[in-house]
């Protein structure tokens, strides 16, 4: 019986294909061992077909990247057409949280960012990226009262980034993401009371609440004494 040739989807389906392939194994043993070989033959691809797209590994994991970046930034804009700046840092804290548990391709972007990071310039350049957004994001909350006028909103950007990236790798590697939630909860805890004047603390408390659910006192206690 003759082999059976892998099919070819073409066109937007055969990249989306392709890259939800990579992104499953890049998720499952990182980018050192993955081959383009067994992605494309998981796509239901060929090598040939992949590397008309992506002619080395680096530009495959660049694009598992690039989608996750695309996915963070659109969760945030969906949140920022309902709520402040602030309140919309928080609210879609928690669905990227929920989505880190749920996709694969989440997941790998967020793996392959810390193992290509150093090495990378064009994936060290998300992390410059997404610190000007927060910067932006924190300006404009000091502009609504959200916070204080002694913070300098670039400040604010250069330390939340590296804390976020920092929850979610501590949360993956000691607990498999089961704790992200409070720790995520911790954090926006440790930044309003930081950084928000102290009329609008309570208020900004109740958006986490209210994002989050609100959490066993005791559960972010030992997430923090974790930590």
């Amino acid at each position: 019986m003759a082999a059976r040739t892998p099919r070819r989807p073409r066109g937007a389906e055969h990249r989306e294909a392709i890259v939800a392939s990579a992104a499953r194994a890049f998720d499952r043993v990182g980018y050192a061992g993955t081959s383009l070989g067994q992605v494309a033959a998981a796509a239901g691809t060929d090598l040939p077909a992949l590397k008309s797209l992506f002619p080395h590994k680096r530009d495959l994991a660049r694009a598992v990247i690039d989608e996750q970046d695309r996915r963070m930034v659109a969760e945030l804009d969906h949140a920022l057409l309902r709520h402040g700046p602030l309140e919309a840092l928080i609210h879609s804290s928690r669905t990227i949280a929920d989505e880190m548990v749920t996709e694969p391709l989440m997941r790998a972007g967020s793996r392959l960012s810390m193992e290509l990071g150093a090495v990378d310039p064009v994936v060290a350049e998300h992390y410059r990226a997404w610190i000007e957004q927060l910067t932006g994001l924190f300006a404009r909350a000091q502009e609504a009262g959200d916070i204080t006028d002694r913070i300098d909103p670039a400040d604010l950007g250069a330390t939340v980034q590296p804390y976020l990236s920092g929850v979610h790798t501590l949360s993956a590697l000691l607990s498999d993401r089961s704790d992200l939630h409070a720790r995520l909860v911790v954090m926006w805890r440790t930044v309003i009371d930081a950084a928000a004047p102290l009329g609008r603390r309570l208020g900004l408390h109740a958006v986490t609440r209210d994002a989050f659910g609100d959490l066993p006192t005791v559960e972010r206690r030992q997430v923090a004494g974790a930590a």
